[in-house]
């Protein structure tokens, strides 16, 4: 039973510093903004529509032009005085642009619930990805196409619009206004993913220990099941203390909304 212990523990902490090295990998790489260009391959690309203007802000397609959804927008908007006149709505957009150019963006491998939606100080955004063209070259209609974009928009329509039909898919970005809280996003998700293992093993231990409990008629094996199912305890209380002291060094570390 200790070897099973010494294995599982030892998978946990792998995969804990596994999933927190490709989190910090990725806070590296988070400057790079999706909208740039990269090297696609296409089939029909003499036939990719060319980049036009974002449906979120009417700017032309960059990941600037669409990082603020509209939620983030409105969040940005209420924090100035309703009562105050142009002064306040220049407050507001210098903040719009500040958010933009502070912004980290990440597009998720795989989607966590939520729309529009806040996790541990970074904003989760539904959105859609497709392909346009940047620079083409002939006189032949369509021009064939020398080099390509992603583009990112919050609704189908307009990403179909710019992109050839079946080219978008709906993915998920996290956009960060730093480093840090990029990072802090990472962690979250690492410890709630090593959480969710040990309650788990936890509990079918309790479970498997007080079945033999009830099933046993020798003082020994009574006394190996107690022995477990009071490690279990012991595992839970130190995992919920750990969430206690993580809260209590940043009390928005649990944020999800």
């Amino acid at each position: 039973m200790f070897k099973l212990k010494t294995k599982f523990a030892a998978l946990i902490i792998t995969s804990l510093f596994l999933n927190l090295g490709l989190g910090i990998a990725a806070v590296n790489a988070a400057g790079e903004a999706p909208g740039t260009n990269e090297s696609v391959n296409t089939s029909g690309a003499g036939t990719v529509k060319g980049c036009g203007v974002s449906d979120i802000t009417g700017e032309p397609f960059s990941y600037q032009s669409f990082i603020i959804s509209e939620a983030e927008k409105a969040k940005i908007l209420s924090s100035t005085d309703d009562a105050a006149s142009d002064e306040a709505t220049d407050s507001s957009q210098s903040a719009e642009e500040n958010f933009i150019a502070g912004a980290r963006i990440v597009e998720l491998s795989e989607s966590l619930p939520g729309t529009d939606s806040v996790v541990g100080g970074s904003f989760l955004i539904n959105a859609y990805k497709g392909i346009c063209c940047t620079a083409s070259k002939g006189d032949e209609d369509p021009k064939q196409c020398t080099d390509y974009a992603y583009v990112y928009t919050k609704s189908l329509s307009a990403c179909t619009e710019h992109s050839e039909e079946g080219d978008c898919r709906p993915i998920q970005l996290l956009v960060s206004t730093s480093g840090i809280n990029l990072l802090k996003f990472y962690v979250l998700q690492v410890y709630v993913w090593g959480a969710g293992i040990v309650g788990i093993i936890a509990v079918l231990v309790i479970v498997v220990s007080g079945i033999q409990i009830a099933a046993s008629g020798g003082e020994e094996q009574l006394t190996s099941a107690r022995t477990r199912i009071i490690q279990s305890l012991s595992g839970l209380a130190i995992l919920f203390l750990s969430g206690l002291i993580l809260y209590t060094i940043n009390p928005t570390f649990f944020t999800t909304n």
